[in-house]
């Protein structure tokens, strides 16, 4: 994913326009778009622990986040988002 120009371009006009901080979900989008750039395996780790606290915020609706099974779905959030645009920046 990483490697893919739109992926790229979408992740970084994201960076862009949120850099400024104005609200939370704003610093929540800016965090994830500069997490999911970083080739750090370390960044990953945190990109998946930040989906998993945040999950309730992620997912629509909130009511799936709920629970272990909710906490496992949050943690596995950028595995399922990479393989599911992984079809849409091609």
């Amino acid at each position: 994913m990483q490697q893919l120009p739109n992926f790229i371009a979408q992740c970084r006009y994201i960076q862009e326009h949120t850099s400024d901080g104005r609200n939370e979900a704003m610093r929540l989008h800016h965090r994830l778009a500069t997490l999911l750039l970083s080739p750090s395996l370390l960044d990953y780790l945190r990109l998946s622990l930040l989906c998993m606290v945040r999950r309730k915020e992620i997912y629509f609706p909130a009511s799936k986040a709920e629970g272990i099974r909710g906490m496992m779905h949050g943690f596995f959030h950028p595995i399922i988002f990479a393989y599911y645009s992984s079809f849409n920046f091609k």
